[in-house]
């Protein structure tokens, strides 16, 4: 009966195993299926299964093989809590004892394989780059001729995050779309959750954070508890404002939820503009995720693209060349905080470029434009035309510092297209002019011996229209934030013309990125994801 309610409860049903888990344990092995149901539980309802602790498991490192070997089991769902709450220590410890448990498996059990994934799990947390893709291929290989699909699942999951860690995003998206479709197909909810989650992130690393937000979006509706503050986190890093409320973690919280909880309060603190508070939640998010390396360097990248009191230049070099205004795509790690969706997103600018006579220019996130605000400087304000090229121009300027650029790429870095002086010519004539007097005599741009450039007299803070999302992408961003909308509903939250929505929507739903479906009188829009579909947990509750 203990082995049937384990593999139903795999499967997302619960009842059984909780039947079995009332039951007091006559024998060691009823007692090493009860840690084991406790463990797997507690990652789909904690409320009703409580986690065992590694001293329980401890107790069957002197039982016989059969029970340590389900013990082992045990902690295998153990380990993945663990990655789950980003705690990294707890994770050795466990991995540890499963270690002790499991030393005298065969290589190819179920057991030794969940074992050297909690290692390779270990390993990515710590940021540990020198294992390569081989040894989780292996796991994965040994797992899928063994019939073991958690096993396989997980393997492919963390095979797309150690993708992401070599900057290899193609493979990181292959490997999460077949460990998604898998976790689906097989119905296993705690995989398919966090198959689910990592897809997410892919699409997030792709820099498609519309497709993420839709994938978040659903998880965060109906994963357990365990796997919530990852979720939130995600969707913070995908510019998700509604993720910035309701983060209050309780003094036991695990590390993702006090991270999650300080990630929100940093974005809070400098929309609000209030430094001190600034300082206080990096303080509390580096103490959360420190030892976690991709979350730590996340958190570092928000920082960094956040505070202008940041010295950028010894930055990794992507994030160092944005924000030095030598780019203009923002690094995966921080472009959804770039594309807000928010009451304020017409008003407000995606990226800031700061510049001043006596100092480098320095581009931040447009959430700091509060922080921006709070020190002396000649702030220019968004013009109504709606591509905003007068502020591209000054921003061009600004980033290329005094030594100025050639007309063509001057007009190339503002327009985006190759300067041609027969058909450009006056209408960059008409951008100079207009950008002068928008400078409001913080500056003057000065021209000669073909070049062009800025010469400020007093610090400045330009908006940069060029870090904002294309229409296709702004467009994307809402469908995919509110489920489904007509195209008026997103023209007004985008802030465009209804005509260029109609026709951005048109151009998606002929390529597949979205549908359109007749109600009455209007079409309706959705994001179409071919390989995302909402967690069949889902189903199991409404059945």
């Amino acid at each position: 009966m203990s082995e049937r309610a384990y593999a139903a409860m795999i499967r997302g049903a619960l009842d059984e195993a909780a039947l079995v888990v009332s039951q007091p344990a006559r024998t060691a092995i009823d007692h090493a299926w009860s840690l084991a149901l406790r463990a797997a539980g507690a990652l789909l309802d904690p409320d009703a299964f409580e986690a065992p602790s590694v001293d329980e498991i401890a107790r069957h490192r002197t039982t016989p093989l059969d029970a340590r070997a389900i013990a082992a089991l045990a902690c295998a769902h153990l380990a993945r809590r663990a990655v789950l709450g980003f705690a990294r220590r707890e994770l050795d410890a466990i991995t540890s004892l499963h270690a002790a448990l499991a030393h005298d498996l065969p290589d190819a059990s179920e057991p030794r394989l969940w074992l050297a994934l909690g290692h390779a799990w270990s390993a990515w947390l710590r940021g540990d780059l020198e294992d390569d893709d081989a040894s989780l291929a292996t796991i994965e290989r040994l797992a899928r001729e063994a019939g073991s699909a958690p096993v396989v699942i997980d393997a492919g999951t963390l095979r797309a995050l150690r993708a992401e860690s070599r900057g290899d995003v193609t493979s990181m998206l292959a490997h999460a779309r077949r460990a998604s479709r898998m976790a689906r197909t097989e119905a296993l909810p705690a995989h398919e959750h966090l198959a689910h989650l990592v897809l997410a992130r892919a699409r997030r690393s792709a820099r498609h954070p519309h497709l993420a937000l839709r994938i978040l979006g659903a998880l965060d509706r109906f994963v357990a508890e365990p796997c919530r503050p990852w979720v939130r986190w995600e969707r913070l890093l995908a510019g998700d404002t509604e993720a910035l409320e309701g983060l209050r973690p309780a003094p036991d919280a695990t590390c993702a939820e006090r991270g999650a909880a300080a990630l929100a309060s940093v974005l809070r603190a400098a929309t609000a503009g209030d430094e001190p508070a600034l300082e206080r939640a990096a303080h509390a998010l580096f103490d959360a995720v420190g030892p976690i390396a991709f979350a730590a360097r996340e958190a570092r990248h928000v920082l960094v693209a956040l505070d202008a009191r940041v010295d950028a230049r010894a930055e990794e070099p992507e994030l160092a060349a944005w924000c030095s205004g030598a780019t203009i795509a923002a690094p995966a790690s921080i472009h959804g905080l770039c594309m807000r969706i928010d009451a304020e997103s017409r008003d407000a600018a995606e990226a800031i470029v700061l510049a001043a006579p006596d100092a480098a220019p320095r581009r931040v996130l447009g959430a700091a434009g509060a922080l921006v605000a709070r020190h002396p400087r000649v702030h220019l304000r968004k013009t109504l035309r709606r591509r905003g090229r007068v502020e591209t121009l000054v921003a061009v300027l600004a980033c290329a510092g005094p030594e100025g650029l050639t007309d063509p790429e001057c007009f190339a870095r503002t327009y985006e297209m190759p300067y041609d002086a027969i058909a450009h010519r006056g209408v960059f004539e008409v951008l100079v002019t207009r950008a002068r007097l928008y400078l409001e005599g913080a500056g003057e741009i000065v021209r000669g011996q073909g070049v062009i450039a800025l010469r400020l007299r007093a610090a400045i803070a330009v908006p940069d229209p060029r870090c904002a999302a294309p229409i296709h992408d702004a467009v994307l961003r809402v469908l995919a934030h509110d489920g489904r909308v007509t195209a008026s509903d997103a023209a007004k939250r985008v802030g465009l013309s209804l005509r260029a929505v109609q026709q951005a929507l048109r151009s998606l739903a002929e390529d597949g990125v979205c549908v359109g479906e007749k109600e009455g009188r209007q079409i309706v829009y959705a994001v179409e994801d071919t390989t995302f579909s909402e967690p069949t947990y889902l189903l199991a509750r409404r059945s």
